[in-house]
């Protein structure tokens, strides 16, 4: 004969089993979809604020490109170092002149002022 209280009380234990594992799975899977959520929200969020500031950033880089370009313009015309060679060159030609005139004119001078004493001295006589 069949024990039916026996089947039972198996029965009842594998329902009850079977509700926990169920309740379990449910768990973790609503967890899993709120973390989902959770996640697109952010990525979401996170993505806006990238692409907000990569067109910050790619502005300022235009930005930064054209400054670049008219410093560029602008330093096309500036000397360069030949040039600045060139009229050291001018510069130091000029220094020795002046320092031959300069020369002259001391020995001018010390020769005027020669005859200046000659003219003082000889003219009393």
């Amino acid at each position: 004969m069949i024990d039916y209280d026996f089947w039972k009380f198996w029965i009842t234990v594998a329902n009850s089993v079977g509700t926990v594992l169920l309740a379990v799975w449910l768990f973790v899977t609503n967890r899993s979809r709120v973390n989902t959520a959770r996640i697109d929200r952010l990525e979401d969020h996170t993505d806006g604020r990238i692409d907000k500031l990569e067109d910050h950033v790619n502005e300022r880089i235009v930005e930064h490109d054209k400054w670049l370009e008219r410093i560029e313009e602008r330093n096309k015309h500036m000397p360069t170092h030949e040039d600045f060679k060139r009229v050291h060159a001018r510069l130091d030609s000029l220094s020795e002149e002046y320092r031959q005139l300069s020369g002259e004119f001391k020995g001018a001078s010390h020769t005027l002022n020669l005859i200046h004493e000659y003219l003082l001295k000889e003219g009393k006589k």
